[in-house]
């Protein structure tokens, strides 16, 4: 659809090549992000709490006097 908008406008010769490529592309990625953002929202929350646990393991470790854990 964005290419044939595209094609429809008058571009230098030079421009219209590489818009005719960048945009659709561009465009595509917005549509996309709305599907791939709680993908990696949950992600980073799951790393977020495993990097949460680690450290409180590693102060609880440090108040009973062992060495943290070599991870």
């Amino acid at each position: 659809m964005t290419a044939s908008i595209l094609s429809g406008l008058s571009l230098p010769d030079g421009t219209e090549g590489v818009l005719l490529l960048v945009v659709p592309l561009f465009v595509a990625g917005l549509c996309m992000a709305v599907l791939l953002l709680p993908q990696f929202d949950r992600m980073a929350k799951r790393d977020l709490a495993a990097h949460r646990a680690q450290q409180a393991a590693e102060t609880d470790a440090r108040k009973d006097g062992e060495d943290p854990p070599i991870v």
